[in-house]
């Protein structure tokens, strides 16, 4: 008996040993120095925000654009959370800084160690939160071994180097499953909650990066074609794209003194137009967007051969076989 409990859960008992290989991962990683470009400069933006946001609250004049680089069209919430446990860290624990030394003292940036050990913290939490929400959009896909699927992800590489560092991707991706969970969730069912939940999920998402309202747009559309296209699905549809919207943007306060349709179109601007002019330094050269050269797509497959490891390469080589055997069985139902 004892056995054959143990086989039916050996993916889950993968799941929690490749979590306890993370978390030893992630304790090592938060004071160990790394930090990304991001993490400073989402600090700056949260901040400058928030400053907006409160003169806004007081009627005092502001200047929406008066915000860190083009974040005024990148949210806050996937960083506010280590923020806050950064200045309550601080203020209360060591009293070395208040609400308005840090709102507006250019000093306070002297004291970003603290901020990095927080955001370290609160984006390996958030990648662990993202490993279980793929383990639950692998049980609604009736994956054969679902906790599997949340091990690969907490040891992929690529992903778990980005976990302590990536301030926007790693939100991103966690927000982003967790809107396609929901989305699963109300294929399968019609309670409300799950159309809260979407709305919420979704809100956070263009709260991000407020171009999301587009590929949100087609997610909905795709949604409302699976379901039969009735008058019922479009309208919940079309209420989660509205809601989520309107939330987004009570969220944002850089677009408080904007109207809807202004702040969208000035972000897909920005970014339409946006370019990093940075390069990798790769084979002797640096190569990036001024160097489109032959060189570039070795890189770029040298990039992808890193990214994807020989393990999840051997994985899907298997499942598109399982897959191509069967197709000869499928083509043989149909002709019947």
């Amino acid at each position: 008996m004892i056995d054959r409990l143990v086989s039916q859960k050996w993916d889950r008992n993968v799941y929690f040993c490749c979590l306890g290989i993370y978390a030893v991962l992630a304790l090592s990683a938060l004071n160990s120095g790394i930090t990304s470009w991001d993490e400073e400069t989402d600090y700056l933006g949260i901040r400058t925000q928030m400053v907006h946001a409160l003169q806004l609250l007081k009627h005092q004049p502001s200047d929406y654009r008066n915000i860190h680089a083009n974040l005024e069209y990148y949210g806050v919430v996937g960083l506010l959370p280590a923020w806050i446990l950064w200045f309550v860290q601080q203020s209360k624990l060591t009293s070395r800084l208040t609400l308005n030394y840090a709102f507006y003292h250019p000093a306070a940036e002297h004291q970003l160690t603290g901020f990095f050990t927080t955001s370290h913290f609160v984006l390996a939490t958030e990648f662990v939160l993202l490993s279980l929400l793929v383990v639950i959009a692998a049980r609604l896909l009736d994956v054969s071994f679902p906790w599997l699927a949340g091990g690969m992800c907490l040891l992929l590489l690529s992903l778990l180097g980005h976990s302590f560092v990536n301030a926007k991707d790693i939100p991103f991706a966690l927000f982003y499953t967790a809107y396609t969970v929901t989305l699963l969730q109300r294929h399968r069912s019609e309670q409300s909650r799950w159309l809260g939940l979407s709305i919420l999920a979704a809100a956070l998402l263009i709260n991000l990066k407020s171009v999301f309202v587009l590929p949100l747009l087609l997610s909905e559309a795709l949604l409302v074609t699976l379901q039969g296209s009735s008058r019922r699905h479009i309208f919940k549809s079309s209420l989660v794209f509205l809601g989520s919207t309107l939330l987004s943007l009570a969220l944002q306060p850089s677009a408080w003194g904007l109207s809807p349709l202004r702040y969208f179109s000035e972000g897909f601007h920005t970014f339409a137009s946006h370019e990093w002019g940075g390069c990798m330094f790769w084979g002797g050269r640096c190569v990036g967007v001024h160097d489109p050269s032959w060189s570039t797509a070795v890189y770029m497959w040298q990039w992808v051969s890193v990214k994807l490891p020989l393990l999840l390469i051997m994985l899907i080589l298997f499942q598109l076989i399982w897959l191509l055997r069967k197709v000869p069985h499928n083509l043989y139902r149909l002709s019947k």
